[in-house]
């Protein structure tokens, strides 16, 4: 069983339930809740999917198995899952969406023994990843592996290395006073784009 956690307008829901999953879906406050029912109502009257008013994970039904947590910033994303962190044991997959801080929804799901199997980066009017964790340990991930997250990092994502150079010549296009205050980020970002430029050469 799935649970869309922050599920807005209940398109993700309705496509996991055309898709054969049974799902709920979950929004914290009522107005929000209110136009999910509605539209779940008119799209999805025959599927199954069960509209929930609960604030992250707190009331997570039994049965659910996976979560996802998508359009939301990755402190917030962190946020949810420490609130409950007793209760993670019940899940075996995770997929986030964070669309800032991707560090600390990452590196805590590592911690928590989960291992990150599959993902990549998608771009809408911003760069952030979509990655699934499943239960599982990973040995020996590189630092910026876990900055970006390991999948999409190992595999070179061609939007992640876009990203990353447009970070890059942000930085660069600075007046050099304000330039100077970036200097270790920028020393970061030639590291990771040159590994990625040289990569099976």
């Amino acid at each position: 069983m799935v649970l869309d956690v922050g599920a807005d307008h209940g398109f993700c829901a309705l496509y996991l339930s055309e898709n054969g999953h049974k799902v709920y879906a979950s929004e914290v406050k009522q107005g929000p809740f209110e136009i999910l029912k509605t539209n779940l109502k008119k799209y999805g009257s025959n599927r199954h999917i069960e509209p929930l008013l609960m604030d992250g994970l707190d009331k997570l039904p039994p049965n659910v198995d996976t979560v996802l947590i998508l359009g939301m910033g990755g402190k917030t994303i962190f946020d949810i899952l420490k609130r409950a962190e007793n209760k993670l044991s019940q899940l075996t997959d995770i997929i986030i969406e964070p669309q800032s801080d991707f560090k600390k929804p990452i590196s805590y799901l590592l911690k928590q023994h989960f291992f990150n199997i599959d993902g990549c980066y998608i771009y809408e009017k911003h760069y952030y990843p979509i990655l699934r964790f499943t239960k599982g340990e990973t040995d020996n991930i590189s630092k910026y592996a876990i900055e970006f997250g390991p999948v999409p990092y190992n595999k070179r994502d061609p939007l992640l290395y876009q990203y990353l150079k447009e970070k890059q010549n942000m930085i660069d296009s600075l007046p050099e006073n304000i330039r100077l205050l970036y200097e270790n980020e920028a020393k970061k970002l030639r590291l990771i784009i040159h590994d990625f430029e040289t990569v099976d050469r």
